[in-house]
Protein backbone atom coordinates (compact mmCIF):
# COMPACT_ATOMS: atom_id res chain seq x y z
CA UNK A 1 0.00 0.00 0.00
CA UNK A 2 3.16 2.27 -0.54
CA UNK A 3 4.03 2.13 3.39
CA UNK A 4 7.47 1.31 2.62
CA UNK A 5 8.46 1.51 6.44
CA UNK A 6 5.44 -0.76 7.83
CA UNK A 7 6.53 -3.11 5.22
CA UNK A 8 10.46 -3.52 6.08
CA UNK A 9 9.30 -3.83 9.96
CA UNK A 10 6.52 -6.47 9.65
CA UNK A 11 9.08 -8.39 7.40
CA UNK A 12 12.01 -7.69 9.69
CA UNK A 13 10.34 -8.92 12.32
CA UNK A 14 9.24 -12.10 10.33
CA UNK A 15 13.20 -12.91 9.44
CA UNK A 16 13.14 -13.03 13.46
CA UNK A 17 11.08 -15.87 12.95
CA UNK A 18 12.49 -17.48 10.17
CA UNK A 19 13.98 -15.98 7.33
CA UNK A 20 14.07 -17.22 3.78
CA UNK A 21 15.58 -15.83 0.33
CA UNK A 22 12.22 -14.57 -1.04
CA UNK A 23 11.84 -13.04 2.50
CA UNK A 24 15.34 -11.29 2.55
CA UNK A 25 14.22 -10.06 -1.29
CA UNK A 26 11.16 -8.49 0.22
CA UNK A 27 13.34 -6.68 3.34
CA UNK A 28 16.18 -5.95 0.75
CA UNK A 29 13.40 -4.00 -1.69
CA UNK A 30 11.78 -2.12 1.66
CA UNK A 31 15.34 -1.09 2.32
CA UNK A 32 15.64 0.45 -1.10
CA UNK A 33 12.31 2.33 -1.14
CA UNK A 34 13.34 3.35 2.03
CA UNK A 35 16.51 4.53 1.11
CA UNK A 36 18.46 2.39 2.97
CA UNK A 37 21.27 1.66 0.28
CA UNK A 38 23.55 -0.28 2.62
CA UNK A 39 21.27 -2.37 4.37
CA UNK A 40 19.74 -2.98 1.07
CA UNK A 41 22.76 -4.02 -0.70
CA UNK A 42 23.40 -6.49 1.99
CA UNK A 43 20.38 -7.97 2.32
CA UNK A 44 20.11 -8.90 -1.69
CA UNK A 45 23.63 -10.52 -1.78
CA UNK A 46 22.85 -12.49 1.08
CA UNK A 47 19.67 -13.34 -0.92
CA UNK A 48 21.54 -14.19 -3.83
CA UNK A 49 24.13 -16.79 -2.37
CA UNK A 50 21.34 -18.43 -0.17
CA UNK A 51 19.28 -18.71 -3.22
CA UNK A 52 22.13 -20.07 -4.98
CA UNK A 53 22.64 -22.42 -2.30
CA UNK A 54 19.08 -23.40 -2.03
CA UNK A 55 18.91 -25.87 -5.47
CA UNK A 56 15.20 -27.08 -3.86
CA UNK A 57 13.67 -23.99 -3.46
CA UNK A 58 10.26 -22.67 -4.66
CA UNK A 59 10.61 -20.16 -7.29
CA UNK A 60 14.83 -20.55 -7.09
CA UNK A 61 15.27 -19.48 -10.21
CA UNK A 62 13.05 -15.75 -10.29
CA UNK A 63 14.55 -15.31 -6.52
CA UNK A 64 18.11 -15.46 -7.63
CA UNK A 65 17.54 -13.43 -10.53
CA UNK A 66 15.67 -10.55 -8.81
CA UNK A 67 18.21 -10.62 -6.27
CA UNK A 68 21.24 -10.70 -8.12
CA UNK A 69 19.54 -7.82 -10.02
CA UNK A 70 18.75 -5.65 -7.20
CA UNK A 71 22.58 -6.09 -5.87
CA UNK A 72 24.01 -5.49 -9.13
CA UNK A 73 21.82 -1.96 -9.47
CA UNK A 74 22.60 -1.11 -5.75
CA UNK A 75 26.81 -1.88 -5.74
CA UNK A 76 26.22 1.05 -8.21
CA UNK A 77 24.85 3.35 -5.80
CA UNK A 78 27.57 2.59 -3.52
CA UNK A 79 31.10 4.05 -2.99
CA UNK A 80 34.02 2.02 -0.97
CA UNK A 81 36.95 2.88 1.47
CA UNK A 82 39.80 0.96 1.90
CA UNK A 83 41.82 1.06 5.23
CA UNK A 84 44.70 -0.03 5.41
CA UNK A 85 46.93 0.09 8.94
CA UNK A 86 50.15 -0.80 8.17
CA UNK A 87 51.59 -0.42 11.67
CA UNK A 88 48.77 -1.30 14.00
CA UNK A 89 49.40 -0.96 17.74
CA UNK A 90 47.47 -3.82 19.90
CA UNK A 91 44.13 -1.82 20.54
CA UNK A 92 43.25 -0.09 17.42
CA UNK A 93 39.90 0.47 16.84
CA UNK A 94 39.04 1.44 12.83
CA UNK A 95 35.78 3.42 12.09
CA UNK A 96 34.27 4.04 8.74
CA UNK A 97 31.57 6.38 8.32
CA UNK A 98 31.18 5.52 12.12
CA UNK A 99 30.91 1.98 12.00
CA UNK A 100 33.39 -0.13 13.12
CA UNK A 101 35.69 -2.13 11.24
CA UNK A 102 36.87 -5.43 12.17
CA UNK A 103 40.89 -5.87 11.58
CA UNK A 104 39.90 -9.18 9.37
CA UNK A 105 38.19 -6.10 6.87
CA UNK A 106 41.26 -3.86 6.58
CA UNK A 107 42.38 -3.81 3.31
CA UNK A 108 39.38 -4.78 1.56
CA UNK A 109 36.71 -2.09 0.05
CA UNK A 110 34.20 -1.65 2.86
CA UNK A 111 31.07 0.08 0.90
CA UNK A 112 29.50 3.26 1.99
CA UNK A 113 27.15 5.60 1.31
CA UNK A 114 28.54 8.30 -1.59
CA UNK A 115 29.75 11.69 -0.13
CA UNK A 116 32.22 12.76 2.81
CA UNK A 117 33.24 9.82 4.96
CA UNK A 118 35.10 9.58 7.86
CA UNK A 119 37.58 7.14 8.55
CA UNK A 120 39.10 7.14 12.42
CA UNK A 121 41.20 4.90 14.07
CA UNK A 122 42.67 4.86 17.98
CA UNK A 123 44.69 2.76 19.70
CA UNK A 124 46.10 3.02 23.06
CA UNK A 125 49.00 4.98 23.95
CA UNK A 126 48.49 6.74 20.43
CA UNK A 127 47.42 9.65 18.63
CA UNK A 128 44.18 9.79 17.13
CA UNK A 129 43.83 9.58 13.37
CA UNK A 130 40.98 11.41 11.50
CA UNK A 131 40.76 11.27 8.06
CA UNK A 132 37.76 12.87 5.61
CA UNK A 133 37.13 11.70 2.22
CA UNK A 134 35.05 12.44 -0.72
CA UNK A 135 33.86 8.93 -2.23
CA UNK A 136 31.68 8.73 -5.46
CA UNK A 137 28.86 6.21 -6.37
CA UNK A 138 30.81 3.40 -7.97
CA UNK A 139 34.19 4.56 -7.06
CA UNK A 140 36.47 3.70 -3.98
CA UNK A 141 38.84 5.91 -1.67
CA UNK A 142 42.13 4.97 -0.36
CA UNK A 143 42.85 5.47 3.35
CA UNK A 144 46.52 4.70 5.13
CA UNK A 145 45.93 5.10 8.74
CA UNK A 146 49.12 6.32 9.85
CA UNK A 147 48.72 6.06 13.81
CA UNK A 148 51.55 7.59 15.80
CA UNK A 149 52.67 6.15 19.55
CA UNK A 150 53.59 8.82 22.24
CA UNK A 151 56.25 8.41 23.89
CA UNK A 152 55.71 6.24 27.16
CA UNK A 153 56.75 8.00 30.52
CA UNK A 154 58.56 5.07 32.61
CA UNK A 155 56.42 4.70 35.87
CA UNK A 156 59.07 6.10 38.80
CA UNK A 157 61.11 3.75 40.73
CA UNK A 158 60.38 3.54 44.35
CA UNK A 159 63.16 2.67 45.98
CA UNK A 160 62.46 0.76 49.55
CA UNK A 161 64.20 2.14 53.02
CA UNK A 162 66.86 0.05 53.94
CA UNK A 163 66.22 -2.84 56.42
CA UNK A 164 67.88 -2.48 58.77
CA UNK A 165 68.41 -5.53 61.65
CA UNK A 166 67.27 -4.96 65.12
CA UNK A 167 70.78 -4.72 67.41
CA UNK A 168 71.66 -8.33 68.88
CA UNK A 169 72.18 -8.39 72.77
CA UNK A 170 75.96 -9.07 73.40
Amino acid sequence: AGDHARALDLASRAAQLRVTPSLRLLIAQEHTAVGHVLEALDQSSVCAREAAADTAMNNRERILEACRALAASLAQQVGHVVVRVPAAPEGTVVRVAGTEVSAALWGVAFPVVPGEVTVTAEAPGATAFLRVVTVAAGASEDVDVALVVTARRAPPVVTPPPVVAPAQPA
